[in-house]
């Protein structure tokens, strides 16, 4: 036993031994950021889908609300905030922050053509414009060709590692966050009453 040990041709793979341990922690090290990155990032991404998924609902079910002249004279002003949260808040599925929730509501005016798809790309949401005004929703009248527009802002991850999956907030300062964003346009059915001017 003595003498094999004693073996110069032994020692190397002693020596490799005690070498491939370290690899293996070295190669960990290298692989495990990544991984927990993709594992994050695809966390992430499925977030992001569940958001846009309510957003798009809760814009129907508002967007319906308004049509149907169940939201006239209570859209307005300092109502705004409470339509937000009583039309718009429990159609997002109870999961998601309703601070984070801009909405915009308007009219298409007759002269655009009476178009949707014109008038927003003549007139493109702006997420500065909706997250400081204090008045943008106005349901319209009967028969009134009608846009609402809603944007939610989620946390993200991503953003720090990829900028152009988020934008800094125009709400908290240099945070960076997801934007998602869900519009439908629609005409008002016949009902009396209803706002003027918007």
């Amino acid at each position: 036993m003595h003498f094999l040990t004693r073996l110069p041709c032994l020692r190397p793979r002693t020596a490799f031994a005690a070498n491939r341990r370290g690899t293996v922690a070295l190669e960990f090290a290298l692989l495990a950021i990544p991984f927990f990155v993709f594992v994050l990032g695809t966390m992430e991404v499925g977030y992001d889908f569940y958001v846009q998924a309510a957003l798009t609902e809760a814009v129907h079910v508002a967007a319906r609300s308004v049509q149907v002249g169940t939201s006239q004279g209570s859209a307005t002003g300092a109502a705004e905030v409470s339509w937000v949260t009583s039309a718009v808040c429990p159609a997002l599925g109870g999961r998601l922050n309703c601070s984070q929730l801009y909405v915009s509501v308007s009219s298409i005016p007759s002269g655009s053509g009476q178009n949707y798809y014109t008038y927003l790309t003549a007139h493109p949401a702006s997420l500065t414009a909706m997250t400081s005004s204090s008045d943008s929703v106005c349901t319209g009248g009967a028969t009134q060709m009608m846009l609402l527009r809603a944007y939610y802002l989620s946390p993200t991850f991503l953003g720090m590692l990829v900028p152009s999956w988020s934008q800094v907030s125009p709400t908290s300062g240099g945070s960076r966050v997801h934007v998602s964003y869900a519009a439908t346009g629609f005409v008002n059915e016949y009902f009396s009453g209803g706002e003027t001017g918007c």
